[in-house]
């Protein structure tokens, strides 16, 4: 079962032309969210993600999206009562014109349950601890302006870390960077060259109720040692930590106490 266009449906109900736009030239955007004990409490910094992507691709988004409630009750009709921590998918694409010529800003959108969410705090294991944004790799992960980096690898217990030309620590392969230095938190700067994650963008958007310094900053990968406290973040895990390395775990855990009981709206 998926939600389309606001309607719970079979896969097989769903048809969509081969010609349409959004599917022939991939035209749309998509959020993979975590709906937490049947809640979905980083909707705001997801819609606030999908809005600036609306923006930029030129797509209306529904206006279920703006009530979170009824985004939330749609969601708990796909997921088993005893998956409500889940892992979901949002997709938005356009729904009309072909070829080149896209028509209008009419866009369907569908929400998929992908199973059940990953388990807080579980380890990932550095595969390779830098490696920089250049190079030209058959298999890549796209950070902006026309830079490509290799995607390594494809275990999803697995982690790799990025620096960008001038030696600053970036991103995780699927997540972002937090490390200790001085009892303060240090997030890279998207300048950098990361992605804006929603986990991060949360936890930077509150942090007054954090008991400890969150700075976002360019990071220079010699602050990064074996005994430096570090921490990963992504919207379906949250913190987790690096096998091998520090990880404040009392930090982690004030936060998760607040990020995951927000009420989504």
């Amino acid at each position: 079962m998926l939600i389309f266009n606001g309607e719970l449906k079979h896969a097989h109900e769903v048809t969509l032309s081969d010609l349409e736009r959004g599917f022939f030239y991939g035209d749309g955007c998509f959020e993979t969210l975590r709906l937490h004990r049947g809640r979905l409490p980083l909707w705001p910094w997801h819609l606030k993600r999908l809005r600036e992507s609306a923006v930029l691709l030129r797509l209306e988004l529904p206006d279920m999206f703006c009530e979170v409630k009824d985004l939330e009750r749609l969601a708990r009709l796909l997921v088993p009562e005893a998956a409500y921590d889940a892992r979901l998918r949002l997709s938005l694409w356009r729904a009309y014109g072909s070829g080149r010529k896209p028509r209008g800003s009419a866009a369907h959108w569908m929400l998929e349950f992908r199973g059940k969410a990953p388990p807080f705090f579980e380890s990932r294991t550095l595969t390779q601890e830098i490696v920089p944004l250049t190079g030209p790799w058959p298999h890549h992960k796209w950070l902006g302006e026309g830079r490509y980096v290799r995607s390594l690898p494809e275990s999803s217990k697995d982690e790799v870390l990025f620096a960008d030309a001038e030696g600053c620590l970036v991103e995780g392969l699927q997540s972002n960077l937090w490390l200790v230095r001085d009892g303060q938190l240090w997030t890279p700067a998207l300048e950098s060259g990361g992605i804006q994650g929603v986990w991060r963008r949360a936890v930077l958007d509150l942090k007054k109720h954090w008991p400890f310094v969150v700075r976002e900053s360019r990071v220079p990968a010699e602050w990064w040692t074996k005994e430096t406290p570090v921490m990963m973040s992504n919207g379906l895990r949250g913190f987790f930590p690096l096998a091998g390395y520090p990880f404040p775990k009392e930090w982690a855990e004030c936060v998760h106490e607040v990020v995951w009981n927000l009420e989504g709206s």
